[in-house]
């Protein structure tokens, strides 16, 4: 009778080992699946706020398109032909710098929230600059191409 309690107890203790050990896979399944559908919605969320940010500066950078236009008009107008080349070339330059941004957010893929805070910060920057360069392009003084670039 006694050896039948041990072999009991025993065998409640390797029955109860099992249980736990399979709750603990199960737990770390479910945590598993909760941690990918987390990554998935904030993959999914950067992604959607990838496209909001491009199709806001797709349309400044029709905005630089028409300053670039309305710029080249003026100076086909420059009677001097040192300021007209020298207009010219500091506008050829500008046109690069509204292509390279466009290619660059064109071929931007969000990799980690931290990569993406970084570009957004840093491509509004150069927007920036870019936009005042255009606005500011006949101000004296504003021979020079922008700044960083």
């Amino acid at each position: 009778m006694k050896a039948l309690a041990v072999v009991m107890l025993i065998a409640a203790f390797v029955l109860s080992g099992c249980d736990s050990r399979t709750d603990r896979m199960e737990e770390a399944e479910i945590s598993a699946v909760e941690s990918n559908r987390d990554l998935e919605i904030a993959n999914s969320e950067m992604d959607a706020e990838l496209q909001i940010f491009r199709i806001k500066h797709d349309g400044l950078m029709k905005e630089n398109n028409r300053s670039i236009g309305q710029i080249k008009e003026r100076i086909k107008n420059e009677a001097d032909m040192e300021v007209r080349v020298r207009h010219e070339q500091k506008l050829a330059e500008l046109e690069k710098e509204n292509r390279d941004l466009k290619r660059e957010i064109d071929n931007y893929k969000a990799s980690e929230k931290e990569d993406w805070n970084d570009f957004k910060v840093s491509f509004n920057d150069k927007m920036n600059d870019l936009g005042e360069s255009l606005k500011n392009f006949f101000s004296a003084g504003s021979t020079t191409t922008t700044s960083g670039n």
